[in-house]
């Protein structure tokens, strides 16, 4: 590993510019087994903020760490990704870490955080409930041309997941769809969770939370930490709710969030302008200090 390299990875690790406790501990739903899952986000060294090297993330697997940079955090909080956006509500005993350009990026919240949050929050909400029921959505008739069509692109582009799957889901668009079982494909955890509880308990939990937060969100423009219905995330969690109650209240929350999104506080776009000056401000003022800290 250059120099360069694990001076970036040590600092990440040990002394990023925002760090915060996310996951279970965050929602209030952690129990004895829970991990700590830590998020956060650094500014680079200078080869990295001038393009010589890219860094996007950093993940510590045997602590359930990642660290982004700041440019791939502020990325992330205008597409809405849900974790990144659950950092500007956290409440002061989950922050570990904060320097002054922490300070400066978290005052970016209401430039940030915008309509454009909903499909986002709405789209992992889907995922986690489809793995909860253990179904997927499949195309009736999956083309060998299109299979081809998705290799030729990723060869040829090499587009990171987050673009792929965007490609893919347009493609998928273009064809009749249906819904099928994922049972085959479960791990040993969610098979045993399938056959005794007729549905995965941390998918649903998950699904739901997700749901809630978006609709406080639009409504109330926040997200309250740790959860106001933790105890009953953890009841399904534990398999208090059998399958078909279940659903009912999933479509409940999904019928409330949608009909939130006309009523929403939020403005309906983020104001990318203002981010960008910022984080160019904030980057300018970091290579400053590199350069007179060599001289």
């Amino acid at each position: 590993m250059e120099k360069q390299e694990e001076k970036l990875e040590y600092r990440a690790k040990n002394n990023p510019d925002y760090l915060w406790i996310s996951g279970s501990h965050l929602y209030g739903m952690n129990t004895k087994d829970s991990d700590l899952d830590l998020r956060g986000f650094v500014q680079p060294g200078l080869d990295y903020m001038i393009g010589i090297k890219e860094f996007k993330s950093i993940e510590f697997k045997e602590d359930d760490h990642k660290v982004y940079s700041v440019k791939h955090f502020l990325e992330l909080a205008l597409k809405g990704d849900p974790q990144v956006t659950e950092s500007f509500f956290c409440p002061e005993k989950n922050i570990v870490k904060c320097s002054e350009l922490g300070k400066e990026v978290m005052k970016l919240k209401d430039d940030l955080i915008s309509n454009a949050i909903y499909g986002r929050i709405m789209g992992y909400s889907t995922g986690e409930w489809r793995k909860a029921m253990a179904i997927q959505v499949v195309p009736k008739k999956w083309k060998k041309e299109k299979h081809e069509v998705i290799n030729d692109i990723r060869n040829m582009w090499k587009p990171d997941k987050e673009t792929m799957d965007s490609i893919i889901k347009s493609l998928e668009d273009l064809d009749e769809m249906e819904v099928v079982s994922s049972v085959a494909q479960l791990g040993k955890k969610r098979k045993a969770d399938i056959e005794e509880y007729g549905y995965c308990r941390k998918s649903a939990a998950h699904s739901i939370r997700l749901v809630r937060q978006l609709t406080e969100l639009m409504l109330e423009g926040t997200m309250t930490f740790p959860r106001p219905e933790a105890d009953f995330l953890l009841a399904i969690r534990e398999g208090k709710y059998i399958k078909t109650d279940l659903e009912l209240i999933h479509d409940d929350v999904v019928e409330v969030a949608e009909a939130a999104r006309d009523r929403s506080v939020l403005p309906d776009k983020p104001n990318e302008k203002k981010v960008w000056d910022t984080y160019f401000k904030l980057t300018i003022d970091t290579i400053a200090h590199f350069i007179c800290k060599d001289d």
